[in-house]
């Protein structure tokens, strides 16, 4: 069996979902579960679906928020 790790950083989440991070290269995340999301088109529309639920690109692109940096006291 071979495993790959590979580390993403989180730049952006969404204001009605937190626990989905977005990095800079546009990858969704679900962040509890971490797995990557896939982009899928609905009729016409390009979007993902978050908690079972379709959202269009121009949806998320209005609801995402700058991640917060976390001071650790170590």
């Amino acid at each position: 069996m071979i495993t790959l790790s590979r580390t993403y950083n989180i730049d952006w989440v969404l204001k009605f979902a937190p626990n989905y991070g977005i990095t800079k290269d546009g990858i969704v995340i679900n962040l509890y579960r971490n797995k990557i999301l896939k982009r899928t088109v609905v009729g016409y529309s390009i979007g993902y679906y978050i908690e079972s639920k379709f959202y269009t690109l121009t949806y998320l692109r209005n609801q995402l928020t700058k991640c917060q940096k976390v001071k650790y006291p170590f």
